[in-house]
């Protein structure tokens, strides 16, 4: 849904004729397809109305399940955590704001990322906000597994709407409780399994409000936290790439030769 997704960001005009290419183009590798797999249900339904009479799954990304064997020490002081690519789809300046209220309620916020916003993080000058910029994965999960609560800051648009990020399932992963905007296919995950919470994009108050209820209530986040393994444990890329393998496998079978 690339087009879709430039016009959101605002690199292209939906009325213009690169996104009539682009879509004419999408249309027709979908429709020429014998089988679709995306990596979320709203994505699967936006593929299914372009291409109705083409078979589509969903196959979430998930996890690697390396993750749901790390133990590791909490931080002393409570802390949340934000990491990924600092792109068009990530709220930053909602990101900043929550770090400066929270500051003087002993709570840090730790982000991992590059990108094109990164440079709002490295000139925020706030003593709880610590930018450790670009990582490895090895070295973000072992930052990211010693914080307190997961966050995944996103515009209201669409594409945020329909998405279920990466950073959600690898939360989920190392058991740790997250809280999401807007409101989401990865929040509805999350609210259904008792793992977190989705708020209204931007809303600022709601999401500190959310952090120090966390920071307040152990006992919440041990339960989260604990509903995140046992809601995780059949999303590893693992299992998820031999469901993925199998559907292309049956797919292949049937075709006629």
């Amino acid at each position: 849904i690339y087009p879709q997704v430039y016009a959101q960001a605002g690199l292209i005009s939906r009325t213009g004729w690169l996104y009539g290419f682009f879509a004419a183009r999408s249309r027709a590798m979908y429709r020429g397809a014998h089988h679709i797999i995306t990596a979320t249900q709203g994505l699967a339904r936006e593929i299914a109305s372009e291409a109705p009479h083409v078979d589509v799954d969903c196959v979430y990304n998930g996890f690697p399940a390396s993750l749901g064997e790390r133990e590791a020490t909490k931080r002393d002081r409570f802390t949340a955590c934000f990491h990924g690519v600092l792109g068009f789809f990530q709220d930053v300046d909602t990101l900043i704001e929550v770090a400066r209220q929270v500051q003087r309620h002993g709570v840090d916020v730790v982000v991992i990322g590059y990108g094109r916003k990164e440079d709002a993080l490295r000139s925020a000058q706030l003593a709880n906000l610590h930018f450790l910029g670009r990582l490895s994965f090895d070295e973000t999960m072992s930052v990211i597994e010693r914080c307190h609560v997961g966050l995944c800051l996103r515009p209201n648009d669409d594409v945020s709407k329909d998405a279920f990020p990466v950073k959600v399932w690898e939360y989920l992963g190392l058991g740790m409780p997250s809280i999401v905007t807007p409101h989401c296919e990865a929040g509805e995950f999350l609210e259904q399994h008792g793992c977190g919470t989705q708020l209204p994009a931007g809303d600022v108050d709601a999401i500190v409000a959310a952090l120090l209820r966390l920071k307040t209530h152990k006992d919440e986040r041990d339960a989260m936290g604990a509903n995140c393994r046992a809601a995780a444990g059949r999303y590893t890329r693992e299992q998820l790439g031999v469901e993925a393998a199998s559907l292309i496998a049956e797919v292949w079978r049937a075709i006629p030769e």
